[in-house]
């Protein structure tokens, strides 16, 4: 029998504990999310869960994961998976290197400085295998938004150290978007919420909240729709003074509204639902709109 353990960290305000009700359901997710890993590579694995104590301003729910088969790997391999998962969020890929360098570091099982380099090596392109496959990311966006519940979560990591801290936590800002079902059409979609810089290409001149503002953003051109009722008011009513002129940067809270149908997520809708600043050329100063 193999074991190892992780460790689920979160952080809390100062002066605060973490809600009895989120950490029962936080931890019922983080076993699932942790078994749906384990059990991908050994149908017989079992995960313990136990809470753990931990330093004033954050909370500690520990992992034990065994495995009954005589691979020594498949926990240590459980483990990393799980915690790139819960980092990973939705947007990064982790590459070859990546996960190299990471079994090297604090955050990592114990268990992988018994390995040689070549077995490091080996359980890294296994590793990424199946992040590619977007293993147990559903359980593990289920934790998350289990945290999320309670005002006093500040951020969350996973570790192997029953007493350092995570190098690296994820800020209660990054924590990623529920995904929910569309029953009638069998797809998946997610909210993602950013503050977004966008340059002005296509302004529509009417308090219409269901026209489509042309912008352009690193990542292309984009049509969006803009739900600030009272700046369209405002603008329509000429009470920004806005001249409209090249290279105009719209700062704003940007909901990017996506579906998923096998493996491939794609935009379906942009919509700003809130416009924080706007920026004008040199030519004039810019101005907050709070």
């Amino acid at each position: 029998m193999s074991s190892t353990s992780l460790v689920l960290f979160v952080d809390l305000k100062p002066d605060t504990k973490l809600d009895l009700r989120t950490a029962a359901r936080a931890a019922i997710a983080w076993a699932d999310m942790v078994e749906r890993v384990g059990h991908h590579f050994d149908p017989n694995s079992s995960t313990i869960i136990e809470l753990e104590s931990a330093q004033p301003g954050s909370q500690k729910i520990k992992a034990v994961v065994r495995s009954l088969v005589g691979d020594t790997k498949t926990a240590i391999r459980t483990a990393i998976i799980s915690t790139l998962i819960f980092l990973a969020k939705d947007t990064v890929t982790w590459t070859w290197e990546q996960v190299l360098e990471y079994m090297k570091g604090p955050d990592a099982p114990v268990e992988t400085q018994s390995l040689s380099e070549e077995e490091r090596e080996a359980l890294a392109v296994e590793v990424v295998e199946a992040l590619e496959k977007r293993l147990a990311d559903k359980e593990a966006r289920r934790v998350f938004s289990q945290l999320a519940n309670d005002e006093n979560v500040t951020g969350a990591a996973i570790s192997s150290s029953d007493t350092a801290r995570p190098r690296v936590v994820v800020p209660r800002s990054e924590f990623p978007p529920e995904v929910f079902q569309i029953e009638d059409s069998g797809l998946e979609r997610r909210v993602k919420k950013e503050r977004a810089d966008l340059v002005l290409l296509r302004a529509i001149l009417k308090p219409d909240t269901n026209r489509r503002w042309g912008f352009s953003w690193p990542h292309g051109n984009i049509g969006a729709k803009i739900k600030d009722q009272s700046f369209l008011d405002r603008m329509a009513a000429g009470e920004l003074n806005l001249q409209l002129a090249q290279g105009i940067v719209f700062t704003v809270e940007l909901e990017i509204i996506e579906e998923r149908k096998d493996a491939v997520w794609e935009v379906k809708e942009y919509v700003i639902t809130k416009v924080l600043h706007i920026e004008i050329p040199t030519r004039q100063s810019g101005f907050d709109l709070e």
